[in-house]
């Protein structure tokens, strides 16, 4: 059996949603609407500010991997000067020594360039330091090395007096590649800062 329509008044009786609207917020609208665009101001604000994050600690990892590359590679060049050096000592040929200069101005270049690879910390700024002339005086061991080999001294004679001029850098070079490698266990965003808590 079908219902007779129902008639206009009945609906008119009830509360409608505008009214039950109205009774439950007492704000005008434009106050509700200034609420909810100060609160989507602050979710878009806050979005930005965990992205920023996210960039500046990606550059900042950026920067330490380049850090511990380029330690690593002065260890490389350094390696490499240590055996032409050798050579150069026993073998009293030329192009060694030529070779060693050449590893050495590397692994110097890769030490500055470790320097200005972000901001350094204070143990870095200790040991790029104490690098740098290290670094110069295993050069002019070489230069010591020849005029020893040119007045005809024994391999013996030379020896004692540059021997361990490699061990500072050695040691320099090992100390940044362990402090750019330690730094990484710390990544985080700081979402506490963030949501102001």
């Amino acid at each position: 059996m079908i219902d007779p329509p129902l008639k206009f008044e009945k609906f008119s009786d009830g509360p409608t949603a505008e009214t039950m609207l109205k009774s439950r917020l007492p704000l005008p609208r434009g106050v509700a609407a200034g609420i909810a665009a100060l609160l989507l101001a602050l979710a878009i604000g806050t979005g930005v500010d965990v992205a920023r994050d996210f960039h500046r600690q990606s550059d900042e990892r950026h920067a330490e991997a380049q850090k511990r590359q380029l330690a690593l590679l002065g260890q490389l060049e350094l390696g490499h000067a240590v055996q032409d050096f050798k050579d150069c000592l026993l073998r009293g040929d030329t192009s060694y020594c030529d070779d060693f200069d050449r590893h050495i101005q590397a692994a110097d270049r890769t030490v500055a360039l470790y320097g200005v690879q972000g901001a350094p910390q204070p143990d870095e700024t200790r040991v790029l330091g104490a690098l740098r002339p290290a670094l110069s005086a295993y050069r002019a061991a070489l230069y010591e090395v020849r005029n020893m080999q040119s007045r005809h001294a024994t391999i013996q004679e030379i020896d004692s007096v540059v021997k361990g001029e490699d061990r500072p850098v050695a040691a320099g070079l090992s100390e940044l590649a362990t402090l750019s490698s330690s730094r990484h266990s710390g990544w985080h965003v700081p979402l506490g800062q963030t949501f102001w808590l």
